[in-house]
């Protein structure tokens, strides 16, 4: 008989940000964004379903968790080819929620605190404006692999939303995974829009 999933473990895997497609809309107006950005804050709303399956039992948690990053400063610079970070800094306090499923039936539902603070980063990531309202980083940044770590970053895009003096960095982000252990199946799908939020110097 299975044992239940780590609950702990599927909720951290939340806030992986996966790479996302190139999404292209000619309909949008181009916007102008190279310059100098105050970083204000992210917007995340994510959803990831793991599910361990033997020949006798199913057991399935699904963890939502919506979340606004806070202490944010540091800055983000467009020069029309590379996308610079300056002593980006936030952290985030949000309390993620499971449900947990045994053969179908809910059996449990948990909630987890979460508080961290992520490493002050600096780095360029070169990036293709390939529609009015997209990016695309062929070698990852900093947001599209969701990592500070340079060394894991992952080819993604996003889409871009001007208004005034605002501009938002819009990821629909999307992964699955399935990996068998002693006879058992688990697979993973994660699914998520991020927003970057930035503010014209």
């Amino acid at each position: 008989m299975l044992k239940p999933l780590n609950v702990l473990r599927v909720i951290l895997l939340s806030f992986v940000i996966v790479s996302c497609q190139k999404d292209i809309d000619n309909t949008a107006a181009a916007a102008d964004i190279t310059g100098t950005w105050n970083f204000i804050s992210i917007d995340a709303k994510t959803s990831n379903t793991q599910q361990t399956a033997d020949e006798t039992d199913v057991f399935k948690t699904i963890t939502v968790n919506d979340y606004v990053t806070e202490k944010n400063s540091g800055t983000i610079i467009f020069d029309g080819a590379k996308m610079t970070a300056n002593n980006l800094l936030y952290s985030i306090n949000t309390l993620a929620k499971s449900s947990i499923y045994e053969n179908g039936t809910l059996t449990d539902t948990v909630s987890e605190q979460i508080n961290f603070t992520v490493p002050s980063l600096s780095g360029a990531a070169p990036y293709k404006k390939i529609s009015a309202d997209s990016l695309y980083f062929e070698s990852g940044s900093f947001f599209t692999s969701g990592s500070t770590s340079q060394s894991t970053q992952k080819p993604g895009g996003v889409k871009l939303k001007l208004e005034n003096d605002k501009l938002y960095l819009i990821q629909s982000a999307m992964q699955s995974a399935t990996e068998t252990n002693d006879g058992a199946i688990t697979t993973s799908d994660f699914k998520g829009t991020i927003i970057i939020n930035l503010q014209r110097q």
